[in-house]
């Protein structure tokens, strides 16, 4: 009889806890919208927004890093570009030879519907990363979108990444010059 008890308790302890597990892992993929200063992109639950001061917005999950930098028309002005007549692909020469110069590694740009992008590589903390940047153009400012995980999971999370630089939504929002 106890012998009995103790097979039925294990079942019902074994059924509950594939519940909870199996409704844990629908709620951390469960699509969560961010937006900050005029950027929407949309993530997962298991994203978490971080401060930074050198970004604008920082999200954060256990495999993937994304950022965010506003940089006003205002401020490519002060440095004599038109920011106007400019396009992404012009942005993202300006940010690929600056990233050049600091990380080596920079790739060739892509454009896809009007977003130009790049894959760079950098090593932080005794660890090598694997970042796409994106460059998009608002009303009043261009966004760099930085999706970034270590370098041996490139390949399995780049799909997802890409992915998620789909859900990209840019408006005028406030104003925030590099930050």
């Amino acid at each position: 009889m106890i012998k009995r008890f103790t097979q039925k308790a294990l079942a019902v302890f074994v059924c509950i806890a594939s519940i909870i597990s199996l409704c844990c892992c629908f709620a951390v993929n469960k699509e969560k919208k961010f937006e900050k200063a005029g950027l929407t992109i949309t993530l997962t639950s298991q994203f978490t927004e971080k401060e930074n001061v050198q970004f604008t917005a920082n999200y954060v999950s256990n495999k993937i890093i994304v950022t965010t930098v506003k940089e006003t028309f205002d401020s490519f002005k002060k440095l004599g570009y038109k920011p106007e007549t400019m396009t992404t692909k012009t942005y993202a020469e300006l940010m690929q030879t600056t990233y050049k110069s600091f990380y080596n590694s920079a790739s060739d740009i892509s454009e896809e519907n009007g977003v130009s992008s790049f894959i760079y590589e950098n090593d932080a903390l005794g660890k090598d990363y694997t970042y796409i940047w994106y460059g998009f153009k608002g009303p009043d400012a261009f966004w760099g979108v930085t999706f970034g995980c270590e370098k041996n999971n490139f390949e399995k999370l780049e799909n997802e990444m890409r992915g998620y630089a789909k859900t990209v939504e840019i408006s005028s929002g406030e104003s925030t010059d590099n930050k």
